[in-house]
């Protein structure tokens, strides 16, 4: 049994990137700025205008979800059901070409 439980807010992000193609993030959300999200209230509204603030890997973001667990437990799911899919695709890619000599 784990002695020490780490929670985490954690926002993960597909979209597309500045070079032309998708992209996976994972935004991981400050102290500060969650206990402000709280503040305002938790809603998918405001955390994508928090989205829109903090992303600036990507070109526009497609779809996002987040689990949040330090100051309220709440978390959103992906909007479009292949999304989760899609993120993981970009994450955990296989299709690399290796060069060879």
């Amino acid at each position: 049994m784990p002695r020490y439980q780490i929670i985490r807010d954690e926002i993960y992000l597909i979209g597309t990137g500045w070079n032309g193609g998708e992209i996976a993030s994972v935004l991981t959300v400050p102290r500060y700025d969650m206990t402000s999200l709280v503040t305002r209230g938790l809603t998918r509204e405001n955390v994508q205008t928090y989205i829109n603030g903090h992303s600036g890997d990507f070109q526009w973001v497609t779809d996002w979800s987040a689990n949040f667990g330090s100051c309220a437990l709440v978390g959103f799911p992906w909007d479009q059901p292949d999304s989760e899919n899609l993120y993981f695709d970009c994450v955990y890619r296989t299709n690399y070409v290796v060069d060879q000599w």
